[in-house]
């Protein structure tokens, strides 16, 4: 039964050629990308909830850090087309389902604080710290991460299993920087 499965993870593969999932991930890279910045736009104009330096968490917009992200993407097909075999559903896979994941936080973000902008939606206001947003989004990763480790488990797949370290990795990402700014003097936006 285990040698079935490891046969299983060992003969993974993609759907599609390297260059689809990197188109793939092209794709969902720009849309989350659209999303994040359209809720940012929609957090600025509402007036029930502000977030602890709004202009920090913008940086994940600016140039250097798509670029950034781009390249990293890049390094990753690359590496994974290098090496070939079993990378190619690990790393690449496993990257194209780090993006996705971002995607499905970014449009839960985006519907949320639309669904914020309602007039009924609630009274009061509330100004939410840098920490427990990037807590929250470390909350959101690990689930997904949980996900893909759980459903890689029971579906032997070496792109579930990449999306779980990957996804991982962002989440503990996420959590030191909840950490580092809680260290931090608080700031105004």
């Amino acid at each position: 039964m285990l040698d079935d499965y490891l046969t299983d993870l060992e003969y993974s593969s993609l759907a599609l050629p390297l260059w689809g999932i990197a188109l793939l991930w092209l794709v969902a890279f720009v849309f989350s990308h659209i999303l994040f910045r359209k809720t940012r736009k929609l957090l600025e104009q509402q007036a029930l909830v502000k977030l602890e330096g709004m202009a920090a968490l913008g940086r994940a917009s600016s140039p250097g850090i798509i670029g950034a992200r781009i390249g990293m993407a890049t390094a990753i097909f690359a590496v994974s087309n290098y090496i070939g075999g079993y990378s190619v559903p690990l790393y690449a896979g496993g990257w194209l389902l780090t993006t996705c994941a971002s995607l499905v936080v970014n449009l839960q973000g985006y519907l949320y604080v639309r669904a914020m902008t309602r007039q009924s939606a609630a009274a009061g206001s509330l100004t939410i710290t840098k920490a427990l947003v990037y807590r929250e989004n470390a909350f959101s990763f690990f689930a997904f991460a949980t996900f893909c480790l759980v459903a890689g488990l029971l579906l032997p797949h070496l792109a579930l299993l990449g999306g779980a370290l990957f996804i991982g990795a962002t989440a503990f990402g996420y959590l030191r920087r909840a950490r580092k700014a809680d260290a931090a003097p608080a700031a105004g936006n």
